[in-house]
């Protein structure tokens, strides 16, 4: 017996269509041509500056492979930051631009399979980017400096971050009218997650540091106030996920920086929180289902606003409440 959510993925037609519709056209070709030639560029280079030094019977440093497939794993993150939500921003949007939409909201789809079935055709086409990539990374294991195991974590990572800026540009599609905008403001809201919120923590460690300096110096008693539980917003931020993933990974502080530079490691610096905490030790597991769950409540979210049944209940309800103000 097969259980119905494997069967309604099954059969959700809006899922084959879309897969169907975007594997005829010519830009996906294009897009893992692109990709994958910017990859191999970048991935020539280093090989041959190798090349050049074991000519020299320079002695081969396995750290160079280590560096090259780092590089490589924040070339397909900013790639997955420029490309995602210009794949699922227009998801929604489209279907009201072309007038399809209401025709799609007569099917016997529910609003939740229309939007899952979205979801998924959006996310199937930016991960086949991602796949296609992987002989480009698999080149490291030529030459050893990484694990499978380093390059699997990297990988899953990648593509777990994917589905939560996935959900993040269908939320917006879902939301808005216009591809333009619910585009616009996919990237905004990233923006603020990567950079607002790592600036929010620096403006506020500097109000801190200010609040310190002038208790101690009317008191002369350092009142050590630190960020603490602010610092936890970062779970949000899929810039720090990436880049603990890495640095955890690949033991940044042993090669790039002096000391731990995982983000247990600069979070116990500015918080009461030792970096043996589990909240911080366990920083990419962690902010990964954050996340995952941010991800799942905005595609939940987002089939309620397409509903035009729940809209026009809200709308009744909202004309109750005036009408009962007024009165």
């Amino acid at each position: 017996m097969k259980l119905p959510a494997i069967k309604d993925f099954k059969l959700n037609a809006v899922l084959f269509k879309d897969l169907r519709q975007k594997t005829k056209r010519s830009q996906l070709s294009v897009s893992v041509f692109l990709l994958n030639l910017f990859l191999s560029l970048i991935a020539i280079i280093i090989l041959l500056s190798v090349s050049f030094s074991a000519a020299s019977y320079s002695p081969l440093d396995n750290t160079v492979f280590t560096v090259f497939f780092i590089v490589l794993g924040f070339m397909e993150f900013g790639f997955i930051l420029l490309t995602v939500p210009a794949v699922t921003s227009g998801a929604i949007t489209m279907e009201r631009e072309k007038q399809t939409f209401d025709v799609l909201l007569t099917t016997s789809l529910t609003t939740r399979q229309i939007i899952w079935g979205k979801y998924w055709a959006s996310l199937a086409q930016v991960i086949l980017l991602i796949i296609s990539g992987f002989p480009v990374f698999a080149l490291v294991f030529m030459y050893g400096g990484v694990t499978f195991f380093q390059a699997f974590g990297v990988l899953l990572t990648l593509l777990l971050l994917t589905m939560y800026i996935s959900a993040i540009g269908l939320f917006f599609s879902a939301k808005m009218k216009k591809t333009i905008v619910a585009t616009v403001l996919t990237y905004v809201i990233l923006l603020v997650l990567m950079f607002g919120t790592i600036s929010m923590l620096l403006t506020a460690g500097g109000i801190i540091e200010v609040i310190n300096s002038i208790v101690l110096d009317n008191t002369g008693v350092d009142p050590d106030l630190k960020i603490d539980f602010l610092g936890f917003i970062l779970y949000v931020n899929p810039l720090c996920t990436i880049y603990d993933c890495m640095a955890g990974l690949f033991n940044f502080d042993s090669f790039i920086f002096g000391s731990d530079a995982t983000m247990a490691g600069i979070l116990s610096d500015v918080t009461h929180f030792s970096s043996n905490n589990i909240l911080l030790t366990l920083w990419t597991p962690i902010s990964i289902v954050v996340q995952m769950l941010i991800a799942w409540g905005a595609l939940e979210r987002a089939s309620v606003v397409i509903d035009p049944l729940r809209k026009k209940a809200d709308k009744y309800a909202r004309k109750r409440k005036r009408n009962k103000q007024a009165a």
